[in-house]
């Protein structure tokens, strides 16, 4: 079995995982639901649309990685700063208290950007890290360029898994789904010029590095 036989036999098997209690609950609404107490009809409703909500995400994974395969996954591109993206991105995420540090030189930085795509590869970035012991952000800018760093605060990394990080399915997803969000946030970024490395910092931590044309 090659490789890509073995990756489309996980993503069968990944998928299947909200498949199971989705029928299962659709089974005992279906079948007893006028006996049923409201507490238990509230939580069989909430795992239907958990896992609903968990294979819609697995789904927009595996759809968003076939337009990178293709070289088609921005759409519109604008002009943003490189501060305001990053709070976009950190107040997207659900109890998130980074406070960005910020190099004055990106004040009045400009991206030529599809911010829909640079906020969902940073969004990606940012709950890795903080689904790994903490993140905290910093920027800074230099001749046409902006760099952010964003460092994970647990364990330090093993560096044998550094190469593998960015480049392939992450095995033990940290958000239940396909495992791709990395591998999708190096493709957003290069696609829009720019490159993401993962390296270890001084102290052994996680560091991801993301840079951007900007002028």
């Amino acid at each position: 079995m090659n490789d890509r036989s073995r990756w489309f036999d996980r993503i069968a098997h990944d998928l299947r995982g909200p498949l199971s209690p989705l029928q299962t609950a659709a089974w005992l609404l279906k079948g007893d639901a006028e006996r049923l107490d409201p507490e238990r009809r509230r939580e069989l409703v909430e795992i239907i649309e958990r896992q609903s909500r968990r294979l819609a995400r697995m789904i927009d994974e595996l759809g968003d990685w076939s337009r990178a395969q293709q070289g088609r996954l921005l759409g519109v591109r604008d002009t943003c700063t490189l501060p305001n993206l990053v709070d976009l991105a950190v107040g997207a995420i659900p109890g998130c208290d980074i406070d960005p540090q910020v190099d004055d030189a990106c004040t009045s930085r400009q991206l030529d950007c599809d911010q829909h795509r640079l906020l969902q590869a940073l969004k990606s970035l940012l709950e890795y890290a903080m689904a790994h012991g903490g993140a905290s952000l910093s920027m800074a800018c230099g001749d046409g360029a902006a760099r952010i760093d964003i460092v994970a605060g647990g364990v330090p990394v093993d560096p044998e898994a550094l190469p593998m990080l960015l480049d392939a399915p992450d095995p033990a997803p940290f958000d239940e789904g396909l495992g791709l969000r990395l591998p999708l946030a190096r493709a957003i970024i290069e696609a829009h010029g720019g490159t993401l490395s993962a390296t270890q910092d001084a102290a052994g931590r996680l560091c991801l590095s993301c840079t951007l044309p900007a002028s």
